[in-house]
């Protein structure tokens, strides 16, 4: 059964959330004891790799929230006093930036980003389609629990999703 959202879910407490179940808290109670699945819902799940996979589908779906939301840092030696001072300039001047995703990225993303705009199919599926719904979160009931899905992109004209992975 689908359920309304009315806000209850949001982007910005999607992940912190414990009262509906993702996907990937099902996978996580999969693979290890109780005693580990309750840690892992605890801990913060902010990662680098949770940060490169977000602006990625930024990247892919949401180019004008990429631009706002993003900035790579400059891939540099930190070690040095020179690096350090330039990466703490760096970082002032782009303090109204929410992620700063590290500058080893930057190159990789862009390669991704490059092989997917080139690809037929996502140009069938996603480029070249008018109506559609990005990071959209959806709430259902399944078995009686409470669930909760983050789509990449949904076309419902058509009624599918695309699932934008990064591995």
């Amino acid at each position: 059964m689908i359920l309304e959202n009315k806000g209850i879910i949001t982007n910005d407490n999607y992940y912190q959330d414990r009262e509906y179940i993702s996907s990937s808290m099902v996978k996580q109670a999969l693979q290890g004891s109780r005693k580990q699945f309750d840690y892992a819902m605890e801990q913060t799940l902010e990662s680098e790799s949770l940060l490169v996979g977000s602006a990625f589908h930024a990247m892919m779906l949401e180019p004008d929230v990429f631009e706002k939301d993003y900035a790579f840092e400059p891939a540099m030696d930190r070690r040095t006093k020179a690096g350090k001072e330039y990466i703490l300039q760096w970082q002032e001047e782009n303090k109204d930036v929410p992620y700063h995703i590290p500058g080893k990225y930057e190159e990789m993303l862009i390669n991704m980003q490059d092989s997917l705009f080139s690809h037929p199919v996502y140009d069938k599926l996603v480029e070249s389609v008018d109506v559609f719904e990005t990071e959209v979160i959806k709430l259902f009931e399944l078995e009686g629990q409470k669930c909760k899905a983050k789509i990449d992109f949904f076309n419902p004209k058509e009624n599918y999703i695309v699932d934008i992975k990064t591995c």
